[in-house]
């Protein structure tokens, strides 16, 4: 998948939309957490500025994206 359709994907999922509601399995309503919404938006942010300028400045943000990822918990 493209960088472009994943960030799409994820500034829909994160948009202040009342009208939206989905449900899981057993048909409780879901809500994403502030915790993940958070996450999400610091691994778009530094996901944005790896792919800026045709992947210009990948190893500078290499770094800071283990960071978030393994933050050693």
């Amino acid at each position: 998948m493209a960088f472009p359709f994943l960030q799409s994907c994820f500034e829909s999922a994160v948009a202040p939309d009342d009208d939206q509601t989905f449900k899981d399995r057993q048909n409780r309503e879901m809500k994403m957490s502030s915790t993940t919404g958070k996450l999400l938006e610091q691994l778009f942010m530094i996901l944005h500025y790896m792919y800026k300028d045709d992947m210009k400045f990948v190893e500078d943000f290499r770094y800071s994206a283990h960071l978030l990822l393994d933050p050693g918990w």
